[in-house]
């Protein structure tokens, strides 16, 4: 009888941990700020992306760039650099981050910049 309650004890301890898929898992990949430099350019010019992370886990990251309508690009290094040929004025991006020990919890921040015309 006691061996039946220690077992079901550890599955119910097992069942109720947090996990990937998890709703309360917390990702320890985290995104402090997106950082834009220059935030408005010219029509032509560059700009940098500089996605500054922390992680108490590990260093090694992929980042994923989305820049709505401009270009999707997969890098394995937190900064992006691009030629601002977007006819939009406001241009908003995502980058998607996950850790390369955990790829199954990514986490996404929003970004934008400002092409003058």
């Amino acid at each position: 009888m006691t061996r039946t309650i220690q077992i079901l004890t550890i599955l119910i301890l097992v069942a109720c941990s947090n996990g990937p898929g998890d709703e309360g898992f917390i990702p320890t990949t985290q995104i402090i700020r997106v950082e834009v430099e220059p935030d408005t350019v010219s029509r032509g010019g560059f700009v940098t992306f500089t996605c500054v992370t922390k992680d108490s886990l590990s260093t090694e990251f992929n980042y994923k760039w989305h820049i709505v309508g401009v270009m999707d690009t997969l890098t394995q290094t937190n900064k992006m650099r691009m030629q601002a040929n977007s006819t939009k004025y406001h241009n908003i991006g995502i980058v998607n981050v996950w850790n390369i020990n955990s790829p199954w919890n990514s986490i996404n921040k929003e970004f934008s910049y400002y092409v003058r015309q």
